[in-house]
């Protein structure tokens, strides 16, 4: 009896002892299994960090190459000038500085209006096409207006093309006065034939005098002759102002035109102006009228212009 309980004694230790050991076996495979799965996640982080600190170095190399450059490009801004960051327009065709301009000139700024009729000269024969597509399609008079005397502004065969057809079809005065204007700034001479029908029917004097300095600029007979003819449709009342256009002509053909009109008018003003023309356009064989009229003429102002224009035609 005694021999059986001590055997069963020894059987439940040996058994207790095969399941400890056992134990120990399982919890030394899960805690290798633990440390296996740490040092791997230790190892991922090391990657990660080693990851984000070559990221950091890149991003502070490229830093530093900025603030570099930085500093070498500002340093010409204490000689120069100081450099500016905004898009430049260099790059806009003659389309979007007259759509520039026509914003301008609706908003009465001058200064954007200069800026962008200088650009628009920039671009010459193309500007001038431009612009002249733009004062077809404009309602605005005033924008009308000042495109007119942004093409007058260009010395180019096409813009005085644009204006010698434009002086008879338009009605607006104040286009008419535009159109006139521009061609006086032209380098080129108009011809006759674009203005010999406006000369001949115009009658407004506001009209009438720009135009006749359009005509003088055309240095021919023909236009001689039509400024000439055009003094002898006017009324009495008209003829003192009109004349005041003639008289700087030094032409030697308006010389019988002045010697009749001293010799015809009765008003002492227009006689006083037709002894001035003779003064530019005369010459040493008018100063026996001059004479005459200086000893004989009714009036003291005309007698002393006389004087003048004698002395003048004697140097």
């Amino acid at each position: 009896m005694r021999v059986s309980t001590l055997r069963l004694w020894i059987t439940a230790g040996f058994g207790l002892l095969v399941t400890e050991a056992a134990l120990l076996v399982y919890l030394f495979i899960r805690v290798n299994g633990e440390l296996a799965s740490l040092q791997k996640s230790v190892r991922d982080l090391k990657k990660e960090s080693d990851q984000r600190s070559l990221e950091l170095r890149t991003i502070n190399d490229r830093l530093g190459r900025a603030r570099k450059t930085t500093t070498t490009t500002d340093e010409p801004e204490t000689k120069t000038g100081p450099v500016t960051t905004e898009p430049t327009e260099t790059a806009a065709g003659p389309a979007e500085w007259v759509a520039k301009f026509r914003e301008a000139v609706l908003r009465e700024d001058a200064e954007a209006e200069r800026a962008a009729a200088g650009a628009l000269r920039g671009f010459g024969s193309r500007g001038v096409r431009v612009a002249v597509g733009a004062y077809r399609s404009e309602s605005n008079l005033d924008v009308r207006r000042k495109l007119i005397a942004l093409v007058g502004s260009v010395a180019d065969p096409e813009a005085l093309a644009f204006l010698e057809s434009e002086i008879s079809l338009v009605t607006e005065k104040p286009l008419r006065l535009a159109i006139l204007a521009a061609l006086l700034q032209q380098a080129d001479t108009p011809s006759f034939g674009s203005l010999s029908n406006q000369l001949a029917v115009e009658r407004d004097p506001e009209v009438l005098g720009p135009l006749v300095e359009v005509v003088r600029k055309i240095h021919t007979d023909e236009a001689t002759a039509a400024l000439v003819r055009k003094y002898d449709t006017l009324a009495d009342s008209e003829r003192a102002a009109y004349l005041t256009h003639l008289v700087g002509i030094k032409r030697g053909s308006m010389r019988p035109f002045f010697e009749r009109v001293l010799k015809d008018s009765p008003d002492p003003a227009i006689r006083i102006l037709a002894v001035r023309g003779l003064a530019e356009c005369g010459d040493a064989t008018t100063i026996p009228l001059l004479d005459r009229v200086k000893s004989g003429d009714a009036n003291e102002e005309v007698k002393r212009e006389a004087e003048k224009a004698i002395a003048k035609l004697r140097q």
